[in-house]
Parts: structure tokens; sequence; C-alpha cells
């Protein structure tokens, strides 16, 4: 039974398919199908829709497609018409509630919106498998047509969903889709894109500019070009309009025009363009290119000045391409690139740490290396630590060995600066409040490094402090009296247990949290390779947890699970980062659990570090 709940909340059956089983002594079996065919035809839609609709969100865009969804229940056909098929439409909501949760991919699939399918429908229509997938049913009526016309028609439909599919897709893989289109195809899509008017900015002409960089070397005609610089150009902004589409067309028909002429004719149209001699640009590139370069001719000089610039470096072969100067690099760490902004909130700084020595940028860098590899965990944490773009992410120097970070760590940052990072570290937690003071639990866990001890905290299950154990708990409580946390409740392991079921809203995830207490301690710990001293090793343990509880709490229905199954389910993954001057286009692989990143659209993000320089982040989903 192919299903698709749109964002409508509209629930399609493809084929609704009824076996009855009735007692071999059934008087009248043929009366039961006969009665069952009425109620499903005719009175089942309206029952099920009375039932179905509370249970779905009113504002969720989200398409789910189920493949098939098998309903097996006891029907008592004596009853009346409208309570049978009541009842068989609660049992089909409850199939079909239960089958969504169940996030089994071979059988579900779910798009955030309307143009998230229509994206992934493109990418793979190029790619030539769209129709091997049964979730693009409703494409079915392009099958016959050419390439490029399906793909005009698929995006034409509706041109703001269309816009948005492309903006959903790699940037690499919108351009290999305008490269797929016919010229009269790629002109009525973008007729049809730009067909609103907003306010011209001097900033939309910056960024076509700095797009024209990338694309003008490309073997694309006009009508193609002007498609890819608008769609990038709209990706920036979040906008579209005419003055946006008359600017992308008028670098497109620059471009263009430069490359057709002679090297004679080139030099004309440069030098009235940087005149702002309408005259010679006409006498030079002709009155219809012309009149459609002449929207530039009123940017300002600045403006003007780095077209200038991006066209002669293309002329001379020095212009970046997609092709052959950006820069690309992949790593089995793609789930780096969805912890990188949780790191950048933390309070890493200077004053955090009370710094004064001469290499405060190098050892914060390092210890941004130090977090994110302990994510990974300590199985991993060596191929992590190894990996070339962990370390461009996180700043480190490629010339830093694992073996030197224990001593960099050790001769630059004392006991008393780690104390004072965890102190700052609750303080933002308390802030933010990620961490409460209703309950904690404190316990013993066994690593490859001795007994610690763990105070945790029942709010998430946050970490706050690890010590090394002693008799009577000495050194923790010794370590709270330094320490601003003391929760209203603080119990032991045993006293959690004896405290369940007085109150099992609270305790029990923090009990469910402190069952593999030594698993995890060992997880956060760096194998001996890296040398950290073991305060340096617990108080970074503390502060990594940490990051994997927020990024767990980001994850609808696994906020409580385990680093351990966060990195085999969601942060397992490869990624591809395409750099392209400031602008870092990441495309990330699909991890196990997939559906949930996409949901949660963890994996659909932009964004910029601070230790980056300006680097803007674009993370796309590999088109399924």
């Amino acid at each position: 039974m192919p299903a698709e709940l749109a964002g409508s909340r509209r629930l399609q059956i493809g084929r609704f398919q009824v076996n009855c089983l009735v007692p071999t002594d059934h008087p009248e079996p043929e009366r039961v199908r006969l009665r069952l065919t009425e109620l499903v035809e005719k009175v089942m839609p309206t029952a099920l829709s009375r039932i179905i609709t509370p249970a779905f969100p009113e504002n969720d865009e989200s398409l789910w497609f189920i493949r098939q969804l098998h309903v097996a229940t006891d029907l008592n056909i004596s009853f009346d018409t409208y309570d049978a098929a009541r009842s068989l439409a609660v049992q089909t909501t409850r199939a079909i509630v239960n089958e969504m949760s169940a996030v089994d991919s071979s059988n579900i699939v779910r798009f955030g919106n309307r143009a998230q399918y229509l994206a992934a429908f493109l990418a793979d229509l190029v790619e030539g498998t769209a129709w091997q997938h049964w979730y693009y049913r409703g494409f079915d009526g392009l099958t016959l047509l050419p390439l490029s016309a399906a793909l005009r028609t698929a995006i034409s439909k509706d041109a703001d969903t269309g816009l948005s599919a492309l903006h959903y897709l790699p940037p690499p893989v919108a351009r290999k889709i305008v490269g797929q289109l016919a010229d009269h195809d790629a002109r009525r899509i973008f007729e049809l894109m730009g067909d609103n008017t907003t306010e011209e900015e001097e900033a939309e002409f910056d960024i076509a500019i700095d797009a024209l960089k990338h694309f003008a070397m490309q073997e694309l005609g006009r009508e193609k070009l002007s498609l890819v610089l608008l769609v990038e150009v709209t990706r920036s902004i979040g906008g579209r309009g005419k003055s946006t589409a008359r600017m992308c067309e008028a670098l497109a028909a620059l471009v263009r025009c430069i490359r057709s002429i002679s090297t004679a004719g080139r030099r004309q149209v440069l030098r009235a363009f940087e005149n702002q001699d309408i005259t010679l640009l006409s006498h030079a590139a002709g009155v219809t290119d012309a009149n459609a370069i002449s929207p530039l001719l009123h940017l300002s000089d600045s403006s003007r000045a780095r077209i200038l610039q991006s066209i002669r470096e293309e002329s001379a072969g020095t212009a970046s391409t997609t092709d052959g100067s950006a820069t690309v690099q992949t790593t089995p760490f793609g789930g780096a690139f969805f912890l990188l902004p949780m790191i950048d909130r933390l309070p890493l700084g200077q004053e955090s740490l009370d710094l004064s020595l001469q290499h405060d940028e190098e050892l914060i860098a390092t210890l941004r290396w130090l977090l994110l590899v302990k994510c990974f965990g300590q199985a991993h944490a060596s191929a992590a630590g190894r990996d070339p773009l962990i370390r461009v992410l996180t700043g480190v120097s490629p010339a830093v060995l694992a073996a030197d970070v224990g001593r960099l760590c050790a001769r630059q940052v004392r006991v008393w600066q780690l104390d004072r990072l965890l102190t700052g570290f609750l303080q933002y937690r308390l802030a933010n409040q990620t961490i409460g003071r209703e309950i904690g639990a404190f316990a013993t866990a066994g690593s490859a490094k001795g007994e610690d001890t763990v105070l945790v905290d029942g709010m998430r299950g946050c970490w706050v402090l690890i010590v090394r154990s002693s008799k009577d708990d000495r050194a923790l409580k010794s370590a709270l009296r330094e320490f601003p946390y003391l929760p209203e409740l603080l119990l032991s392991r045993d006293e959690a247990v004896r405290q369940n079921g007085k109150s099992a809203d609270l305790v029990e995830p923090l009990l469910a949290s402190l069952e593999h207490l030594s698993e995890d301690v060992n997880y956060f710990s760096l194998p001996p390779e890296f040398g950290l001293p073991s305060h340096h090793d617990r108080v970074l343990s503390v502060v990594a947890q940490g990051l994997m509880r927020d990024f767990a709490w980001c994850l609808p229905g696994f906020a409580w699970s385990g680093p351990s199954y966060l990195r085999e389910n969601f942060l397992d993954c490869e990624a591809t980062l395409e750099q392209e001057g400031q602008r870092c286009v990441v495309t990330l692989g699909r991890a196990p659990l997939n559906l949930i990143l996409n949901v949660a659209g963890i994996n659909r993000r932009h964004y910029e570090l601070s230790w980056s320089r300006g680097r803007r982040f674009e993370l796309y989903p590999e088109p399924i």
C-alpha cells in the first residue's frame, strides 16, 4: 500500500488490498466480502481522515512515502458501518505511526518538504537512476520526455519550489542539472524564477561576481550561465527578483560576449565597460549585447572593478574553477561538521584559561582538536587525530604530532587553569540551562587508567566533574567544596536506585546513563600515544561528553543515547569539502540513521566558525 503523507496533511493510498479470513462454516462469506468492500470504498476514507488528522501537526511540511503497510485486525461486521470503519481506521493510523517510527529505510522514505523531494528526484534524474526508485511514482508522467524537457517540467511546475530544490542540492549537483538543460529550457526556467520584483542591492552584485569567478570558465552558454548565477545568488541572499535576474543575465552576457569576439574587440568592450561608455560598447559588442550588458554600467566603481578583475583573470587562465584550482578534500569523519558549531560555542577563549603565553591561538586550536578527536571515541581517536581535514577544520598545524600534545598541554596549561576552564564550562551550561540543580548522582567508573568518580547532572546526563576515586568519596567531596555546583538532591548510584520508585521521571534516565558509565569513560579517554596527563584527559573528557550530550539532544527520540551509539549511527559518514574562495561546500555521505539527521535538519546547515577567518561552511546531504 504505497502511501504519502504530505504537508497539507493529505494521506494518499495507492492501493488498498483487503484479505478477509472468515470461518469455514460461515453461512454468508460473499455477504462479508460485499460489506467490507462497501466499508472500505465509501466509509473508510472519511473515518480515516477524522482519526489521522489530529496525529500530525498542521504546520508539518514533511512528506513520508511508505511502500507497503500491513494492518492485521479483527473486525465484527455486524457492527454499525461507521463503527466498523472507525475501528479499521484506528488500526490503520496506529500502523502508519508505528511504521514512521521504525526508521526502516527499505520501506519508508522521508523528505523535509516538497522542495527536498523534488531536489532528490532531479539529482537522480540526471544520474539516470530516478525510475529505479518506487517513491518517485508521482513523476511517472515525465518518463517519456527527453531529459531536458523532464527537468524543465519538474522545476517549472512551481517556480518557488523548483528554485528551493536547486538550493537544497550541493552546488556541483545543481550545476550539473543546469548543464543538462537545452538552452530554451534553461531560458524558460530563468524567466519563471526571475518573475518577481525586489529592490536592487549592491550586495547581490558582489555575490554574483564571486560566483562568476567559479562558473565563467565552464563551457556553459549564456542561458545556462544566467540560470546558474541566479541559483547561486539566490542561494546566498534567500530571495529572487527581476533585479537579481537582470544582473545575472547581464553578467552572463558580458562573459559570453568577451569569449566570442576578437582580442581587439575584447579590449574595446572592457574599456567601454570600465569607462561606462554605452556608445563604444554598442560599437564593439553590437547593440543587442550592449543592451543586455548595460545594467552593469550603473554599478559602483568598486563592483565594476571586481568584474573586470574576474574577467581578466579568466582570460589569463588564473580564475578558480570547480574542476581546476578549487580545493577538494575528503574525510571519513564527516560527523565532525555536526559538532564544529557546538565546539565554537564553548568558552575556550583566552579569558577562560587565563592564558598569557605567546602561543595562545595554537593552544586553543589544539584543545579544539582534542575535543573533536575525543568525540569519535578511543578506538577511532588515532585515525581522527591524523586526518588532515580534521586538523584543517580545527586550526591545528599538520606538523603537530600526537606524541607532542601531552608535552604541549602539560607545559602551557597548569592544573589550576584546567579547573578554571571546568568552572567556566559549568557556568556556561548553567546559563544556557543544559545543566540543572534539581538532581545529580555520582558513581565509580573503572578504566584502563584506574578508577574515577564521575558526577552526573540529572537534567541531560551531562558530566559535571571527574576525580580520581578514593575511599569514602573524599576526593569528590573535597572537589565539590571548591566547585560551584550543588544540586538539591545529590545521590550515590545505590541511593539513586532506591529513589527510582519515588521520582521515576527524574531518576530513571539518570540511572540509565550510569549503567554504561565505565564504558563511556573509556570511550572519551585518549590512547596513550597522545601522552595527555591524566588530569588534562579527565577535564577534556567532561567537556567532550557534554558536546555529545548536546548533539544527542538535537536528535528527536535519541536524546539519551550513549556516545558509542551516536558515533556508530550518526557521526559515521564520509564528507567531501570543496572550497571556492571563502565558500566551503560540504557534501555529506549517508549515516546509518540518516533519516533522523534529515528530520532534525542537522545535515543541512550554513555556518561560520569564529576561527575560520570568514570561511562559510554549507552542508548538503548526498542525494538519495
